[in-house]
């Protein structure tokens, strides 16, 4: 028999960073879900590595050092042999003053293992959001594909030796023994497939956004071109190089770009270079609200990424009611449809696009109310949180070392 656990918990997110130092897709979810629990009477806390400010309603703990020389061991140590030894420490020390009655772990790549050993030794129900395939592998990135393998002790290790990582607790097997009783939150049938054929315990609950009310921002110019968003982290991986290329070749486009990253210079040089400044505008860094009016303004959002598990700027785009222009690609396959969007295998398919949505004004407008409705069917904030709740619950209830 399973009984839910109805009452007010106390949650502990551990994430690599948080808003608004950071606003990557995976320290957004974190805010959205602290944000919605906090509303409905839990007790939130998070552990980051990143600076800290103050939210009410939640309490926030940062083990980041202002040590350089301490940074630097815990670099050493969480690159090395995957177990960051400081963070170990004074996580033990945190998590022991909230005593969590779950410990949700979203992206904490940066600490390797040391928040699934305190969990499993404190016997403290644990979650991990996959935003990305390291919880399988710690080196995923290496891989195109994105396909978990399912390693051998000698396998593994002869793969972190080749790309020169010491194996040590890296090795997947070894890690599997404090992952086992680790819930795995997937946010996308991609990723459940992927950790679900490996073995682990997988659970799907897809991503959610909440756009903030618009708050006007002033714009060089009046664009009457046709008006396209890219809104990520500029690196290759995302094909903000390819939209730009096109870009330049088509003289009725205008594209506003929101996000940092490896890329943003050179980003930056190629509009110059190429005289399109009055046509490609770089906002480095929009308040959510400001952020909301640019997706207001816009006609259609656009991403050309090599892969992606759960991209959330697909679904602000849905929530704003914009045509999505967007890769081929199965996660994407996933939260979309052909009634409200385009999804392209060559980045020279945007051509054509444009063209059709540019003259066929009157089913760009039912495109956009299709992609509105679509998010509010599937992917508002009140539906996630009510099905992490549940799951929190189950969890809550069904340990037996819990005091509640």
């Amino acid at each position: 028999m399973v009984f839910i656990y109805c009452g007010n918990m106390r949650i502990c997110f551990i994430t690599n960073q948080f808003p608004p130092y950071f606003s990557g897709g995976d320290a957004k979810v974190v805010e959205y879900e602290a944000n919605c629990l906090a509303k409905n009477g839990h007790e939130v806390y998070i552990i980051t590595n990143s600076d800290i400010k103050f939210r009410e309603n939640i309490t926030l703990y940062s083990i980041k050092s202002k040590n350089t020389l301490i940074e630097k061991i815990r670099k050493f140590f969480g690159r090395t042999f995957d177990f960051d030894i400081v963070a170990f420490i004074r996580l033990r020390q945190l998590i022991k003053k909230i005593s969590p009655d779950i410990l949700h772990i979203h992206n904490a790549s940066s600490m390797g293992l040391a928040p699934y050993i305190i969990a499993k030794w404190m016997k403290i129900p644990v979650l991990h959001t996959a935003h990305d395939p390291w919880i399988g592998c710690p080196l995923y990135h290496k891989n195109e594909s994105l396909n978990i393998c399912k390693p051998s002790f000698v396998k593994c290790a002869f793969c972190l030796l080749r790309h020169k990582q010491l194996p040590v607790i890296r090795i997947q097997p070894f890690r599997n023994y404090f992952l086992k009783d680790t819930l795995m939150i997937a946010p996308s049938i991609f990723m459940y497939n992927n950790l679900n054929s490996k073995g682990y315990n997988v659970r799907l609950l897809r991503n959610a956004v909440l756009l903030d009310p618009p708050i006007k921002i002033h714009l060089p110019n009046e664009y009457d071109k046709f008006k396209l968003l890219f809104v990520g982290r500029l690196t290759k991986r995302k094909g903000i190089l390819d939209i730009l290329h096109l870009i330049k070749q088509l003289d009725n486009t205008s594209l506003f770009i929101v996000g940092d990253g490896p890329l943003k210079n050179q980003i930056m040089a190629y509009i110059i270079n190429n005289n399109l400044s009055d046509r490609v505008i770089m906002f480095n860094d929009l308040s959510s609200g400001e952020l909301s009016y640019l997706y207001q303004y816009v006609d259609s959002l656009i991403l050309f990424s090599s892969w992606e598990n759960a991209p959330l700027t697909i679904l602000e785009g849905l929530a704003a009611g914009k045509v999505i222009i967007a890769s081929n690609l199965s996660s994407i396959r996933e939260i979309t449809k052909k009634n409200f969007s385009f999804l392209i295998n060559d980045i020279t398919e945007l051509h054509s696009i444009i063209y059709y949505l540019s003259t066929h004004k009157k089913e760009k407008n039912l495109m956009k109310q299709r992609a509105k409705r679509y998010y509010l069917t599937n992917f508002t904030l009140k539906r996630h949180c009510e099905q992490l709740i549940s799951i929190y619950s189950k969890l809550v209830a069904n340990n037996p070392f819990s005091n509640r």
